[in-house]
């Protein structure tokens, strides 16, 4: 398994040492000759960086975690004791320490660049009329350029975590759900009045038009989900399980432009092939695991600048799911397999970014998995993440069985074109139903008769399907009930009851499976 060395601030406190190393003498000896003016140097520092914390808008918790007093104090010991090493590795851990504090880098130079102005004075007192003035002042120049270096380098390997988390980043994600949830609507519509159409047309060659209507609508539902799921992120909680050999078949669906459609219209061919075993869940996020896994598969796509053979297999041994991602393309060097964790790390140049690798690396590390690189040059790379058995794997769904027998349903949903679409499918199977606009009519209906199952939508004003799944739980628990919705749910099996919900029916609705839920249904209450 590989691990990071010496990382990205190892790299660069060799290279600053490297170009300032001839200054050290004359740094020391600045170090020296500045110690009886200690106090008032500290001083003068802490009232120029006041006017810049002031400014920052961040608060005292922050500011002091971003102080930078403690590092230049470290910064001149570390330079009288000639340790050039020491002096910048104590900005680097500063630079760290000020970007988890919130402090935006610009913040960050300014409080350098207003140290090294406030020094100034007191390097002109400390050597006055000596003729090295001018070689101190050429090496302070470039101390500080390297100090501008450091930190930077900080805040660069903090950047990972903070993207995550930026506010552009959120945004987007709330786009792309809303819009999600509005095209799911839509191909609900078309899917279900195709359903009808279906239903009560005699002429087959229509019958089979309109069927392919459908299946395209359908996979153009699944299209907007994998997306969505792919957007989003951690921007609800998740469970701590993950269907990995679903997860695995999402990232290859998501990269599928680019391996299959991007690749051939430049000439070359990149096969994908799938090998999965028959596994239990894996004690991961599933968003997470699905972002770790589309970056695996692009890592793979470009190792295969002339096209290639990317192999995604998964398997169990012991308690452990392994995932690999097997390309057979260029393979990677010693030297670059020593340094692919580092954040920011590529060999491809811009527009890349180098986090892939960094992320998945984090995410196995949540989940207290491992991730481990195997690589030959010439010959291709195996990147394989091991991600320990889900504890809790849930269960116990419905199984898909057409309806036999007639069926009372209450169908809530504030939409009308789904609202009405979904009563004319069901009334076209012979089940009863009855309709409501909100929660609050839901649950008046419900109280004025008996029904055998409950619809309702999860995002509705006023009362949400949650809401409604509690309170319809509370005056009868034996009924079933189910939330249909655009937007994805990823609770287990417990979580769901917890919340008085049996079932999640997804827009766009797959007839089979609801009419087989309703079958359930009315086996649990005995009417079968």
């Amino acid at each position: 398994m590989l691990n990071q060395t010496r990382g990205l601030g190892g790299r660069v406190l060799d290279q600053l040492h490297e170009q300032t190393r001839e200054h050290q003498p004359m740094l020391a000896d600045l170090a020296l000759r500045l110690e009886p003016f200690a106090a008032e140097l500290l001083e003068a520092w802490a009232k120029s960086w006041r006017a810049i914390f002031d400014a920052s808008g961040l608060a005292s918790e922050s500011i002091a975690l971003a102080n930078p007093e403690e590092a230049m104090r470290s910064f001149l010991t570390e330079l009288k004791q000639d340790h050039l090493f020491g002096a910048y590795d104590a900005l680097i851990h500063w630079g760290a320490q000020a970007a988890r504090a919130g402090l935006p880098y610009d913040n960050a130079l300014q409080l350098l660049r207003e140290s090294q102005r406030a020094l100034l004075p007191w390097v002109l007192r400390a050597y006055g009329d000596d003729p090295r003035l001018a070689l101190v002042l050429d090496a302070l120049d470039d101390a500080y350029d390297g100090v501008v270096t450091a930190v930077g380098t900080a805040y660069i390997q903090a950047l990972p975590t903070r993207l995550a988390a930026t506010t552009r980043l959120h945004t987007l994600g709330q786009l792309t759900g809303g819009a999600g949830h509005a095209l799911n609507n839509l191909l609900t519509a078309i899917i279900g009045r195709t359903q009808v159409l279906i239903e009560q047309t005699p002429d087959y060659a229509l019958r089979d038009e309109l069927q392919e209507i459908q299946s395209l609508a359908a996979m153009g539902g699944r299209m907007v989900q994998r997306v969505y799921d792919f957007s989003r992120g951690d921007a609800v909680r998740q469970p701590a399980h993950a269907d990995v050999n679903a997860a695995l078949r999402d990232a290859a669906e998501i990269t599928r432009f680019v391996w299959r459609d991007q690749a051939e219209a430049t000439g070359i061919v990149i096969d994908v092939v799938r090998d999965f075993a028959d596994i239990p869940p894996a004690q991961a996020q599933p968003a997470a695991l699905r972002q770790a896994l589309v970056a695996l598969v692009l890592n793979a796509i470009e190792a295969m600048p002339r096209g290639g053979l990317i192999t995604l297999r998964t398997e169990r041994a012991g308690e452990r799911v392994f995932v690999a991602v097997i390309d057979n393309g260029e393979g990677m060097t010693a030297e670059t397999r020593a340094q692919i964790f580092d954040p920011f790390f590529t060999t491809k140049g811009l527009p890349h970014l180098g986090l892939g690798l960094d992320t998945v690396l984090l995410v196995a590390e949540q989940a207290n998995g491992t991730l481990q690189i195997e690589s030959t040059l010439g010959q291709g790379t195996t990147v394989t993440l091991a991600l320990p058995i889900a504890q809790d794997a849930g269960g116990g769904e419905m199984q898909a069985m057409l309806a036999a027998r007639t069926a009372q349903i209450l169908v809530i949903d504030n939409e009308p074109s789904v609202r009405d679409l979904l009563a004319r499918l069901l009334k076209l199977h012979g089940h009863e139903i009855v309709t409501a606009e909100s929660g609050v009519e839901g649950i008046a209906a419900f109280k004025a008769r008996k029904f055998d199952l409950v619809l309702t939508d999860l995002g509705m004003p006023e009362m949400s399907g949650w809401d409604v799944a509690r309170e319809i739980k509370k005056l009868n628990p034996r009924v079933p009930v189910a939330l249909t919705t655009g937007w994805p749910v990823e609770l287990n099996y417990k979580e769901l009851k917890d919340r008085g919900v049996d079932k999640v029916v997804n827009k766009p609705f797959d007839m089979p499976q609801l009419l087989g839920m309703i079958d359930d249904a009315l086996a649990l209450l005995g009417k079968k």
